[in-house]
């Protein structure tokens, strides 16, 4: 069987992970899996398995991302060449990517008759201003042209996704690592990390957890706060703001991690300040390596993943104060920290690769099954 994986182009960002993450194990598990990329990468950031063929719909040459004009000759050009390159490739069914690359595979599938299932990365309410309007519009009526669209949690079904469409389904992100524990808590450096895009100030929440750092690191002089991602313009807004805080030789930015597993490992705990998630995959990735986690409950996310007082701690959303207060009690408590530890491994074992791709076969026998099904009735 065919299967085409469809992303924009090929980035440092949880999404594009599992993308890949989706990519290598299906094609493991005996199908025939090509990635297609709307947009030709100069690098990747992750692993592709030899087993999958790799496509670009456009050349990576002329089409920088952050260039003004770029993007719209993408956004113009990209269904026509989508389009084209998935009549070369014919697959049995074509999985995507990112709300944006949705509408554009969506659109190329439904004009080819090829059966499609749309993955969403983000909780409906993570766009904002005219992004916003625009992703409302592909959620509200493109999406239903899709086979099947795939949410990360039960809240999203529950809320909009269940009210305007009724092809939605719950698919947790797969782990990227085994859980296991190979560095105990009092083996671990006095570490406090963060991991993300550092020029997504606002949704991260960068800026909230500055401020909380600042506020518990007089009582922790040992202590460190790590932030491990690319983002120069956020680097720099951020290393103005640890300044003005007092805490710039505390703070460390470590720019993108090629080994994310070994950070994780040699940290002791991990803090989310997200404004809004969809299911993050730097929370699971640090529960099923032994980090002790803390985390806002902001609308989606970190409560699928959080058992809280048991696996890990969740936070009243954006509340800094409680924030503040809560870590300062983890760094107090060795033990603590230990204890939460122990069983966020244990916990993490929901999203294991082998777990979540059973339902993934399952998923694509169903669309394909029913897509035959129909196409009998026709004839």
């Amino acid at each position: 069987m065919k299967i085409t994986v469809v992303l924009g182009t090929m980035i440092h960002g949880g999404a594009h992970r599992v993308a890949c993450i989706q990519a290598n194990e299906l094609a493991e598990r005996g199908y025939e899996v090509t990635l297609l990329l709307v947009v030709g990468a100069l690098q990747f950031p992750y692993i592709i398995s030899e087993k999958v063929k790799v496509e670009y719909a456009l050349p990576a040459e002329n089409l920088e991302l952050s260039n003004i004009t770029s993007k719209v000759k993408r956004k113009l050009l990209a269904p026509f060449y989508l389009v084209s390159k998935l009549k070369k490739i014919k697959p049995d069914l074509v999985i995507s990517h990112i709300q944006s690359t949705n509408r554009e595979a969506i659109l190329s599938c439904w004009f080819l008759n090829i059966p499609i299932i749309a993955c969403e990365h983000t909780s409906f309410n993570m766009p904002y201003g005219l992004k916003g309007k625009f992703a409302y519009i592909d959620r509200r009526f493109i999406y239903k042209l899709a086979n099947k669209i795939t949410v990360l949690t039960t809240s999203d079904i529950d809320g909009f996704y269940g009210k305007y469409l009724k092809n939605t389904s719950v698919m947790k992100n797969p782990g990227t690592f085994e859980s296991e524990i190979l560095i105990t808590q009092e083996q671990r450096r006095k570490v406090v990390l963060a991991v993300g895009d550092l020029n997504r100030i606002h949704v991260k929440g960068w800026d909230n957890l500055i401020e909380i750092f600042s506020q518990v690191s007089t009582q922790h002089p040992g202590w460190v706060l790590q932030l491990a991602g690319s983002g120069e313009l956020g680097k720099s807004k951020l290393l103005e703001l640890a300044r003005n805080k007092g805490v710039e030789n505390n703070v460390q930015f470590l720019g993108a991690v090629s080994d994310v597993k070994k950070l994780l490992q040699n940290s002791s705990v991990f803090i989310l300040t997200s404004r809004n998630e969809g299911l993050p995959m730097a929370l699971i990735e640090a529960m099923s390596q032994g980090c002790t986690c803390i985390a806002f409950d902001c609308k989606t996310g970190p409560s699928d993943i959080i058992t809280n007082n048991i696996d890990g701690v969740l936070v009243d959303d954006q509340n800094v104060e409680q924030m503040s207060e809560k870590l300062n009690c983890l760094l107090s408590d060795e033990n603590k920290r230990r204890v939460l530890s122990e069983k966020a491994v244990i916990s993490s074992q929901q999203f294991s690769k082998n777990k979540i791709f059973d339902e993934w076969d399952s998923l694509i026998n169903k669309v394909l099954n029913r897509q035959n099904n129909e196409r009998k009735n026709q004839l």
